[in-house]
């Protein structure tokens, strides 16, 4: 009978254990601020109508606020609570909300917690609780080591349904020190690959082993659950504990964090740190500078991009993480542009404790930057001499195109045939470099019958196709192209009217000055060649003595202006 007692209590602590865990693991949610919540949502859109939908919906899921998980930390020496998480959970958030889950109580909601601390380069946040909140037992960092083959456990609220569900998974450590350099911005963060169970809404949750003598949970936190590899199976990787205590230690120790000595400790860095290279850049970018890039700027910025550096932003919006890739971008994109010539820090002016300009200077001449403090650190929110509108690469665009342009056109004549001839065309590309439409044309042309000399007008529809090579040359693009035209329409002849079909060639240079994404103002010249045929007859093969008007070739210069959108 003792040993069924002793079975039966085992269960029980056991049990007892996961449900103070559970009390210790809570959901966050990020608030947004409106301009976050406006590039998201126009950002979703673009995507859409370009018919990325999966994308698409990724980010507007993301600007409605989606959530992660975090777990409770209690501060031995300010006896306060916190909730330690992923910095990408509350990236963009302005404030987050706290939500504990218990199995068999009352949900309990902290509103509005402040995010006091973030680190781009271990990817850890720090939020703090009311002074009200209250916890029978907090998470505890294990003091033990840890090896291959160990087991380990997770715990988090991943979605089901849409909505937050308790999981607490199990596995080993298959890789206690793991090498993820393209993941980690900070070269000494050490991260563990395991095989216990992660998915979406896991990230900021622990990495835990049993530990009789932790607390009240029974478990202890050697890491927090961060990414999940994707086309490989139990591939993922929880960032090691005593990163995490490195951060919360140079958090609590660091002094008077929003001083003006401290925004310059951060621009010299970023000075520094524009020669090293873009993931030493990435840290200094604040939530505010990408919040406030519009969707045009974004695909500029993309169209920019080394493949490498592309391939890199496609994997963190296909993760989940759209602002992490365009933060990504933005570090690749000034390290490009201004890591050539020495940036050097210069002065800091309108300074309060939340907003300032720091001034550098490149090479010989004075750059501003806008740096705003938000998570209890100091990051840059503009880079004056960084137009966004002139990212991509001079020399052949491959990303130029647009779905829809009206064009306009005026024609001259180029021989004595000819008149004057007006064009309203509608055209979109089929690729960069095949362009189609459909074309409407009035004009006029010299003719003759077998007694008088006469004008013919025509009223014409039809379609074009044809081919161009978009080059950017600074801010404009010029665009050699060739198209054919097929058209059918009306000839009135002085004392006839006849059905008629043009079929001919242009050949001319536009130039195209961007707006925004996709939309361009355009204007160039076209030298258009057209043959008229009327009644079924060509003007060649035609002869004075059968009273048709007999008509050469209909050349002009045309000039072309038009919109695109």
């Amino acid at each position: 009978m003792k040993k069924y007692w002793v079975l039966f209590f085992c269960l029980w602590a056991s049990a007892m254990q996961a449900q103070t865990l559970r009390d210790a693991v809570v959901v966050v949610r990020p608030n947004y601020t409106g301009s976050t919540v406006k590039f998201l949502t126009g950002f979703s859109q673009s995507l859409r109508r370009d018919g990325y939908t999966a994308a698409a919906d990724l980010l507007a899921a993301y600007s409605k606020g989606g959530y992660g998980t975090g777990f409770v930390w209690l501060n031995n020496d300010d006896g306060r609570y916190y909730v330690i998480t992923n910095r990408h959970v509350v990236a963009q958030a302005k404030d987050v909300d706290i939500e504990l889950m218990p199995a068999d109580a009352p949900e309990v909601k902290y509103s509005g917690c402040r995010i006091v601390a973030v680190d781009e380069g271990s990817e850890m946040a720090l939020i703090a609780l009311p002074d009200t909140a209250a916890f029978a037992a907090p998470m505890a960092f294990a003091e033990l080591k840890f090896a291959d083959g160990d087991e380990v456990y997770t715990a988090g609220f991943p979605g089901l349904g849409g909505d937050p569900s308790w999981q607490l998974g199990k596995g080993i450590i298959s890789n206690s020190s793991a090498k993820m350099k393209e993941w980690t911005v900070q070269k000494s963060a050490k991260v563990i690959q395991h095989t216990a169970q992660v998915d979406p809404g896991s990230s900021g949750g622990p990495l835990l082993v049993r530990n009789a003598g932790a607390g009240g949970t029974g478990y202890a936190v050697i890491g927090i659950n961060t990414w999940q590899a994707r086309n490989r199976e139990n591939a993922n990787f929880s960032i090691a504990a005593t990163t995490m205590q490195e951060f919360i230690s140079a958090h609590f120790s660091q002094a008077a964090p929003q001083s003006r000595e401290k925004l310059q400790e951060r621009a010299q860095g970023f000075a520094k740190a524009m020669k090293e290279g873009y993931r030493d850049v990435y840290p200094y970018l604040s939530d505010d500078y990408i919040a406030n890039i519009s969707v045009s700027d974004f695909y500029e910025l993309l169209a920019s991009l080394t493949d490498s550096v592309g391939a890199e932003t496609s994997v963190c919006f296909g993760n989940g993480m759209p602002v992490d890739g365009v933060r990504i971008g933005l570090a690749s994109a000034l390290e490009t542009r201004f890591g050539k010539k020495t940036l050097s820090y210069g002065s800091i002016s309108n300074f309060t404790d939340s907003v300032a300009t720091v001034v550098f200077s490149y090479g010989d001449t004075p750059v501003t930057s806008s740096w705003t403090f938000r998570n209890g650190e100091w990051a840059m929110s503009n880079f004056s001499a960084l137009d966004m509108r002139d990212m991509a690469k001079s020399g052949i665009a491959t990303s130029f195109g647009y779905k829809n342009a009206v064009l306009l056109g005026v024609g001259i004549p180029a021989n004595s045939a000819t008149r004057m001839h007006l064009s309203l065309a509608y055209e979109y590309t089929l690729s960069t470099f095949i362009i189609g439409g459909f074309n409407f044309g009035r004009g006029s042309f010299n003719g003759m019958d077998s007694d008088t000399t006469g004008i013919a007008k025509y009223t014409s529809m039809g379609i074009h196709a044809g081919l161009q090579l978009p080059v950017k040359a600074g801010p404009v693009y010029i665009i050699p192209n060739a198209k054919y035209y097929l058209q059918f329409g009306i000839v009135n002849n002085p004392d006839s009217k006849e059905v008629g079909t043009m079929g001919g060639y242009s050949a001319g240079i536009n130039c195209a000055y961007k707006l925004k994404r996709k939309s361009y103002l355009i204007g160039g010249l076209q030298y258009k060649v057209a043959n008229m045929t009327a009644d079924g007859l060509s003007p060649a093969s035609r002869s004075a003595a059968d009273g048709s008007y007999i008509t050469s070739n209909l050349n002009t210069i045309e000039l072309v202006v038009g919109i695109t959108f």
